[in-house]
This record gives structure tokens, C-alpha cells and sequence, in this order.
């Protein structure tokens, strides 16, 4: 199930946010959205999700226009989880889990043992059983995030769009999520993911698209989109970049003053 944003365009009064943007969401491919603040990240992944409508361009999820697909059909193929998304209802964790199942369910079914199943698997993944019966509003910032992270996995949903979720995680838990959303595109998922970490996407995205100023500026494998001009350019860094085990890794070192990038040695240089 390919999802895909065709020269989309999003304008607020005269500022247009988005300025014909491509990209596609595929099976079995983890795309990174990159970008700085203000770039049109969030945005895109909005659009993508059905809830904002473009002003220009379309959405198609496997050719068929967006909007066209009842709302029911699209809640159980695309899961949806917002950038700093906040609870507003005094809910168990566990119960909030479970909301992510409603798209599974006729208007007034009871929640079945398919569903407890996959709000046990969801919980167990993020390492939030524990936390089961705790209110939400209990919980730390991170501990939140996981929570709402387990409700967006439990959708089971063929399309995965994920709005900085490592945001407020410990180093620990966000290397588990983005393993958790690489096993999971593995699989054959379709995953689109915001993140401002470069040596996360870069390491563990298998593309990423480069957002900058409302337009798409790079796209491809991340050793290529992360480039020395593309960190001068359109985040205006200087880094250290190399691998260790491997394992690529980038380190913004200075602001760019002179548009240079300054390159590693590589292993732990």
C-alpha cells in the first residue's frame, strides 16, 4: 500500500507553507522527513494523514484520491501520531492503548480478544505494560510519548506517519522506537517519521526527504540527502561525520559562517 503526496502545495493567507512537494510513502521503506524549523515537515505529514486539505496538488493512497476513501477504511490503513500530542481524557494507559483499536470495531462492539492481544503486543513493545494501569496524567513526558506511540502501533495499520516521536525520549527509548519502526517497515510497513536527530535518520532510514523553506530539496539515501553541501546550505552547520562500528553518526559542531563543512575521520573520530 504506497501512500503519496503528488506537487502538493499548502498556502495560509499569502504564505504558502508548501510549494508542490512530492514524496511517497512505500512498503517495506522507512522515509525520514528532515528539514529545520519552519521547513514544512509537520505540515506534509498532516496532509498525508487526511486531516489538512491541500490548497494545490493530491493525496492518493494506491491511486485513489484521499478524500475519497471513507474515513473509517483510511483510520484502519494510516496511523497518525501528532508531534507533541497531549491527553485530555483522565484514562488509563491501557485504556488509551485501546482507543487505537476503535477502527477495528463495529460502532458498539465490545473490545475482543484480537484486540487485547494487540494492545498487549503494543504495550510490550514499548515497554509500557508496566504502566498499564496508571494514569496518564501520572506519567513523565516520556513515559506519555511511549504510551501514545503503543496507540499508534496497535492501529496495525499498513501506513505508519509518526510527527518526531523520539522527541522527549531518553537515548535508551529512542534508539528501542526507531528499531521498533525499522522491524516494522522490514515487515513491509510503510513508515514516514519526522526527525531533527541526523544520525538517527541517517542511520537507521532507509530514505529521507529534505525539506527546506516550504520545498523538497533533497531526497534519496540518507549518505547522499545528509551531504556536506546539504548541512552547510539548508541547516547551516558545520559537522563532524564518520561511523563507529558501521554505525554513521553526525555531530553538528559550529554554526556556518563560511558555508564549509568539516568532515571526520571516521570510527569515533
Amino acid at each position: 500500500m504506497t501512500l503519496a503526496a503528488e506537487g502538493v502545495v499548502v498556502r495560509y493567507g499569502a504564505h504558502r507553507v508548501l510549494d508542490g512537494v512530492s514524496i511517497a510513502a512505500e512498503p517495506g521503506v522507512l522515509l525520514g522527513l528532515i528539514g529545520p524549523n519552519g521547513a514544512g515537515k509537520s505540515t506534509l505529514l498532516r496532509v498525508l494523514a487526511g486531516i489538512e486539505r491541500p490548497t494545490a496538488g493530491r493525496v492518493t493512497l494506491d491511486g485513489a484520491a484521499l478524500e475519497t476513501i471513507p474515513g473509517a477504511v483510511r483510520a484502519r490503513r494510516i496511523a497518525y501520531l501528532a508531534q507533541g500530542s497531549t491527553v485530555h481524557w483522565p484514562l488509563t494507559v491501557e485504556r488509551l492503548v485501546a482507543l487505537g483499536r476503535l477502527p477495528h470495531r463495529s460502532r458498539f462492539g465490545a473490545e475482543t480478544e484480537t484486540d487485547r492481544a494487540a494492545i498487549g503486543r503494543a504495550l510490550a513493545k514499548t515497554e509500557t505494560a508496566a504502566l498499564r494501569d496508571r494514569p496518564v496524567s501520572s506519567l513523565s513526558g516520556g513515559e506519555r510519548m511511549r504510551a501514545l506511540i503503543a496507540r499508534a502501533l496497535v492501529v496495525d495499520a499498513a501506513i505508519l506517519l509518526a510527527d518526531e516521536p523520539v522527541a522527549g525520549l531518553d537515548p535508551y527509548h529512542q534508539l528501542q522506537l526507531l528499531e521498533l519502526l525499522r522491524t516494522r517497515a522490514d515487515a513491509g510497513g510503510a513508515i514516514v517519521v519526522v526527525l531533527h536527530d541526523l544520525t538517527l535518520a541517517s542511520r537507521f532510514c532507509d530514505r529521507l526527504a529534505l525539506l527546506d523553506a516550504g520545498t523538497r530539496v533533497a531526497s534519496g539515501a540518507p549518505d547522499a540527502v545528509l551531504s556536506v553541501a546539504n548541512l552547510a546550505r539548508v541547516y547551516r552547520i558545520s559537522a563532524l561525520t564518520g561511523t563507529h562500528d558501521g554505525t554513521p553518526y553526525i555531530v553538528p559542531v559550529h554554526r556556518a559562517r563560511d558555508g564549509g563543512v568539516r568532515a571526520g575521520g571516521g570510527d569515533g573520530a
